[in-house]
């Protein structure tokens, strides 16, 4: 159970749907949260540009348990690279490379994990910058707080074959299953 706050903007904000109905936030999150865990949503700006929301979530089984691990994948909004429906690159490419839309997707996660809790898979703070784009990735244990940041900025429509071997590492890091999960467990000697 928590609080969600979401940012939406340009053409992942679906201002004309929150106008009709202000539960559409609901339909945006998959990952570990969908819309069946979110208990109320509030709109708390509005415009078309921009829309801030904020989200109750009491999720009763956001996390699935094996072998001792405890797996919870990271919420993303549907309407951002997930939209894109990316999974896989070609290694090299002559031709430009065409995206649906231009793309600023941010998260940042503070999660309060049990006592004797432990993150398996933590990420190295990753970055990546170029003159098409940012990518930012990390996933840090400090005591009993998890905390996720995730961010990728692609300003161009159009990637370069010079720009694409960049873009595709961004991509793949992106969508790096260990960098969409948190893996958990109950430390040594508990």
């Amino acid at each position: 159970a928590g609080k969600l706050e979401i940012s939406l903007t340009e053409k992942c904000n679906p201002y004309y749907s929150f106008l009709s109905d202000s539960a559409h936030a609901k339909n945006l999150i998959t990952g570990g949260i969908s819309g069946k865990d979110i208990a109320t949503t509030e709109i708390l700006n509005s415009a078309q540009f921009r829309t801030l929301a904020q989200l109750t979530v009491n999720a009763k089984k956001a996390a699935r348990e094996q072998a001792g691990y405890t797996f919870w994948e990271i919420p993303v909004n549907k309407m951002g690279m997930e939209d894109w429906r990316i999974s896989y690159l070609d290694f090299d490419r002559s031709d430009p490379f065409s995206v649906p839309f231009t793309l600023d997707e941010e998260y940042s996660f503070s999660i309060t994990l049990p006592q004797n809790t432990e993150l398996v898979n933590p990420v190295e703070l990753t970055e990546i910058k170029t003159d098409f784009g940012n990518l930012v990735l990390s996933t840090q244990q400090q005591d009993n707080v998890v905390t996720v940041k995730r961010m990728l900025v692609i300003n161009r429509q159009v990637i370069t074959p010079e720009d694409y071997a960049d873009f595709k590492a961004m991509t793949d890091l992106w969508n790096d299953k260990n960098h969409r999960q948190l893996v958990l467990r109950k430390s040594a000697g508990n």
